[in-house]
């Protein structure tokens, strides 16, 4: 019903993260969310707020925009979203499982199905990778292993993420990776993708009982995580280890 009600993909997409799962975030985190560009989202959520679909509250620590439930048809919008972010959910799904298949056959350390579907060009592959890596934490683990793996093919992974509004990720799991490796010019391009109006950003939360707190380098990304470096670091020499190894 949204879809033709609505004209505009990315305002749909905002409005069943607002109205659908009560998502509450800043335009950096809704537009990360909606899988828009920053601009598309932040031009989408004052336009909603100036309709009385959005409102936004201000502290120190950005501009967080949630639903208007003041609005007179919040039930009809609450009902319409809920189908819209259901059917999400389901493609969400569906496109992880395929997404983990083609990073599998790349090299990630991940446990999955075969592929259904011929796998993209590399980059795109790595692109996807990022897109994953936002909610999937097994992703997020192996991602500098291929980052650094594939570093002849960064230029191509840097503009696909720009295009699709990922370049914050990149850059910080560039930078994850220039930690675990010493590899400078890996740290100068994260340096180039990072986006300094991200202050507050859950990149994946693992269960509390999880060990580690953010640490110093996600925090300095405006990230929030349960894990420390090592936690990526660990994976990461293990999986250089058996690429380094003599073959017998």
């Amino acid at each position: 019903m949204l879809a033709y009600l609505v004209t505009s993909k990315a305002r749909r997409r905002l409005l069943a993260l607002l109205w659908g799962e009560k998502v509450k975030g800043t335009v950096t985190e809704l537009a990360d969310r909606a899988n828009v560009s920053f601009p598309s989202a932040y031009r989408e959520l004052r336009e909603m707020e100036r309709w009385g679909l959005a409102v936004s509250t201000h502290d120190e620590n950005g501009t967080t925009f949630v639903a208007d439930e003041s609005n007179p048809d919040a039930d009809l919008l609450v009902r319409f979203a809920k189908s819209t972010a259901a059917s999400r959910a389901g493609r969400r799904s569906g496109d992880g499982a395929e997404v983990r298949a083609h990073l599998a056959a790349v090299g990630a350390p991940l446990r999955s199905a075969p592929a259904t579907t011929p796998s993209p060009p590399l980059p795109q592959v790595l692109v996807e990778g990022l897109k994953l890596a936002r909610r999937d934490p097994e992703v997020a683990r192996s991602m500098p292993v291929l980052l650094h793996r594939y570093r002849d093919e960064m230029s191509s992974v840097v503009e696909q993420s720009a295009q699709q509004g990922l370049g914050h990720t990149l850059g910080f799991l560039l930078a994850v990776t220039s930690r675990l490796t010493g590899d400078r010019s890996m740290a100068r391009t994260a340096a180039k993708l990072r986006d300094r109006r991200v202050r507050r950003q859950e990149f994946f939360l693992l269960p509390p009982s999880s060990s580690g707190t953010t640490f110093p380098l996600a925090r300095a990304w405006g990230l929030r995580m349960r894990v420390d470096l090592e936690w990526f670091g660990s994976l990461f020499e293990k999986l250089d280890r058996i690429d380094r190894r003599e073959p017998n």
